[in-house]
């Protein structure tokens, strides 16, 4: 009988420790909530009050080989989670529409920029081709498109000179039969590539 309080105090502070735990789960969840609604802003965007174009080598004034550090203004630190561990990269983001996509730092440099994939559907290229466009927009487009997969990710690929439109499909041969890729394939992705 001795120990009884000493058990029921145990009790209590095992119950604190729980409901604290459980506090900074929902905490978490609210946070990556937050985060979540950040990455895409649920705007609607009139094409007269913001024009982003994606060019051969920019967006946004940045291009691949640029070093990150001139461009912090503008980016977010980030990190992507993928099948082959986390990676850090950097949101482009603009005042009026919020995330426009994501810089890979360069892998033999880290310090400059790599890849930059346009995520959003806002910027365009001259020509008028976003993501959301489809594969047959892409293809009235340019006449001199290469498509190929990719044998481990399965990622669809349309380049054309330093532009890569990543395709809403998925084909694990590099070599690829472009009849086999429906024209109403919307784009994911565009990457200006180094």
């Amino acid at each position: 009988m001795i120990f009884q309080p000493m058990k029921i105090h145990i009790s209590i502070i095992a119950i604190s420790i729980l409901c604290m735990s459980c506090g900074n789960a929902k905490q978490e969840t609210e946070i990556s909530t937050v985060v979540e609604n950040h990455q895409k802003p649920a705007i609607s965007i009139s094409e007269d009050i913001v024009e982003l174009t994606i060019h051969d080598r920019s967006v946004q004034e940045i291009s691949p080989g640029d070093k990150i550090q001139d461009h912090v203004a503008i980016l977010e630190k980030s990190t992507l989670s993928t099948g082959e561990g986390d990676f850090e990269i950097f949101r482009v983001m603009n005042e009026e529409i919020g995330v426009i996509g994501n810089i890979y730092p360069d892998p033999l440099n880290e310090a400059l920029v790599g890849i930059i994939a346009v995520t959003s559907e806002i910027p365009k290229t001259k020509i008028g081709i976003h993501v959301g466009s489809t594969y047959g927009d892409l293809k009235s487009a340019y006449n001199d498109i290469e498509v190929h997969g990719s044998e481990i990710e399965g990622r669809t690929f349309a380049n054309v000179g330093n532009l890569s439109f990543r395709l809403s499909i998925n084909h694990y041969s590099y070599v690829l039969d472009e009849s086999k890729i429906p024209l109403d394939t919307p784009i994911e992705e565009i990457h200006i590539n180094r």
